[in-house]
């Protein structure tokens, strides 16, 4: 007791170590539920309104990178998420670079698996028959797949075009026409290796020695549409050659003023070329164009005839004849009918 006769005063040390205790307990407790609800958000579909509908995954760029860029872009909470979702499913160096789909909101696990098994996202491409490859190589760079002018060197890689067994200064003729399904990231040889693959498939069962049937192949692409017509288009230039004239083909003409620079029209048949085969005999140097496998086909089974000649009016209805008078006199009518219309 205290001098003046009152009992001293004790500590509260079990008061003090209930508020200790208490706040462990808070601590612990506010601590494992940011950790479940972070483990929750791995597999919470996530998606900021303003994310991008494609997100690029760059070549040799690591888990922590992409979780990085997943991030800014909106796509998941955090890098961290990421992280932990890649570490959990076993894929923090097995991500795979490429162009993949953002337009749904997924789950940081979701994304982590769709980068490990590379669901890119794919480009559904068309192209048309009779497309020359400086047509095509545009239409890559148009969808930013590859740059036309790497595509273009591309086309004339001595060193691919043996490896696919194209027996030709250039790979213009067996770029096969058709709708294709293109990933990101796509290089140069890469898509050229699509187009002549796609080539070889196609044409398997025909018989492809040598370059000229690609080569006829490509003019009656340009000089046709229909497939009956083709062949009889074909038999027309079989019989020219085998008489030693000159095809006089109009398309053949019209590339060779496109390759020195000039329009189409009006189509001078006198330019020194030798794609002009109004001027030069035989079958042009390359192709014109890639035909399709309707032409293919027609330069290797031309119809049955001793046609010469042949025309096309306005509604694209051929003529075929036998001999010069007779193209003459069809040309004269076609004239007539196409003036009456006028």
């Amino acid at each position: 007791m205290s001098k003046g006769g009152l009992p001293m005063q004790q500590p509260d040390i079990f008061g003090a170590r209930s508020l200790v205790l208490y706040a462990v307990v808070a601590g612990v407790t506010w601590m494992a539920a940011q950790g479940l609800s972070f483990y929750q958000a791995l597999d919470q579909p996530y998606r900021h309104p303003s994310a991008p509908e494609r997100f690029t995954v760059a070549q040799g760029a690591g888990a922590e990178a992409i979780g990085r860029c997943l991030a800014e872009a909106g796509l998941i909470p955090s890098v961290w998420h990421f992280l932990a979702a890649a570490r959990l499913e076993d894929s923090l160096g097995r991500l795979q670079a490429g162009e993949y789909a953002a337009s749904i909101p997924l789950t940081p696990r979701e994304w982590v698996r769709c980068l490990r098994t590379g669901r890119r996202l794919r480009h559904r491409v068309t192209f048309p028959e009779g497309w020359t490859a400086g047509q095509m190589a545009s239409r890559l760079e148009e969808l930013e797949l590859v740059p036309a002018t790497a595509f273009l060197k591309a086309v004339s890689n001595p060193a691919i075009l043996s490896f696919y067994g194209v027996d030709a200064p250039s790979a213009e003729g067996y770029l096969f026409p058709e709708t294709y399904l293109f990933e990101k990231p796509l290089s140069a040889t890469g898509a050229l290796e699509v187009f002549l693959r796609e080539f070889a498939r196609q044409t398997q069962d025909l018989d492809l020695t040598g370059y000229e049937p690609v080569v006829l192949a490509s003019i009656i692409e340009k000089e046709a549409r229909d497939a009956e017509d083709m062949k009889k288009v074909s038999a027309v230039f079989h019989n020219r050659l085998e008489r030693d004239m000159p095809l006089e083909s109009d398309a053949t003409v019209v590339y060779a003023q496109s390759r020195a620079g000039r329009p189409a029209e009006p189509l001078d048949v006198q330019l020194a070329s030798p794609y002009n085969t109004y001027r030069v005999k035989g079958l042009p140097p390359g192709a014109i164009c890639n035909p399709g496998r309707a032409a293919l086909e027609a330069a290797i089974h031309p119809a049955t005839g001793e046609w010469l000649f042949f025309l096309s009016d306005a509604e694209g209805r051929f003529y075929f004849s036998r001999t010069h008078r007779e193209h003459v006199r069809l040309k004269q009518k076609a004239r007539s009918a196409r003036s009456a219309t006028e």
